[in-house]
């Protein structure tokens, strides 16, 4: 996960790696690079395009979306990971109408799910080891 990412980082910069630092550094990540990317793409670009050209079966503009959000979680070779992205973007992409394409509030709620889910593993590993 991000941790890998977190953990060259923090590598690079001569800091001591704790959990909490790579915590830190993965939820600035979070927050800056993967929720905004991920809900630009698949919320804004991919389902306000798709709902211009689906209008008349406004169904297919949803499934398409997160089923390419769903897709591309499949590099991590899990299909809990990417049937979790599928129901998880359904939320988002229920956001994403209700509210009108708030973008920042999909961006906020992407990174702080997205950080949380990491944050219990963290802890649950200092727990268990």
């Amino acid at each position: 996960g991000i941790f890998s990412v977190a953990s060259g980082i923090t590598d690079l910069t001569g800091i001591q790696v704790t959990e909490w630092s790579k915590v830190i550094t993965a939820g600035a990540i979070y927050f800056l690079a993967v929720g905004p990317t991920e809900e630009l793409i698949y919320r804004v670009s991919i389902l306000g395009s798709l709902q211009e050209i689906c209008e008349k079966h406004r169904w297919i503009a949803p499934f398409v979306a997160n089923a390419l959000f769903a897709l591309v979680h499949l590099l991590y070779r899990d299909w809990m990971v990417a049937l979790n992205a599928f129901i998880v973007g359904c939320v988002y992409t229920f956001l994403a109408v209700k509210k009108r394409h708030n973008y920042v509030l999909l961006a906020a709620s992407h990174a702080m799910y997205d950080f949380g889910m990491e944050l219990v593993l963290v802890i649950l590993a200092l727990i268990l080891c």
